[in-house]
């Protein structure tokens, strides 16, 4: 992990910290989901000086397989050397690989992912390709030892 992650992870570990119910009421009326959060971190990240936007991923669904939509945050910090980064903060990471009736080896790589994950977003692509084989095996094993049908990959 290079600086500007180390520096990004204590920033956005501080600030979701920091918030409460009182400021999360303010930024929407009603029951706050992790949308709200999102644009609430993205909030309080401009004003500690980042440059920082919500972006959401959308796809159509196709045969078995549904559409579906994924909100993240997007944040560019500038390299020493003139260049930028573009570094992805997804604060519910775990949660999109939670399965009904998983076994505890599938629980306990569940455990091992962080809770959000802020990646370089050029070594973002191999990252998610090596969770999502470790994910497919255990969620294979998991569902067959419990007699579920194991999803097609």
């Amino acid at each position: 992990m290079d600086q500007h992650e180390c520096n990004l992870l204590s920033t956005v570990h501080s600030l979701l910290l920091s918030m409460n119910k009182t400021d999360l009421h303010y930024a929407k009326e009603g029951q706050c989901n992790a949308s709200c959060i999102r644009q609430f971190l993205v909030k309080l990240l401009r004003l500690s000086g980042y440059d920082v936007a919500v972006y959401t991923s959308k796809w159509q669904g196709s045969g078995k397989v549904p559409g579906g939509d994924h909100e993240y945050i997007d944040v560019i910090v500038n390299g020493n050397i003139g260049g930028s980064d573009r570094l992805i903060v997804d604060i519910d990471f775990r949660s999109h690989f939670e399965i009904a009736r998983a076994v505890e080896s599938y629980d306990a790589i569940l455990a091992s992912l962080p809770v959000f994950l802020p990646k370089l977003m050029h070594s973002c692509l191999q990252t998610s390709k090596d969770v999502q084989s470790k994910h497919q095996s255990c969620s294979t094993r998991s569902c067959t030892k419990s007699g579920c049908e194991a999803p097609k990959h």
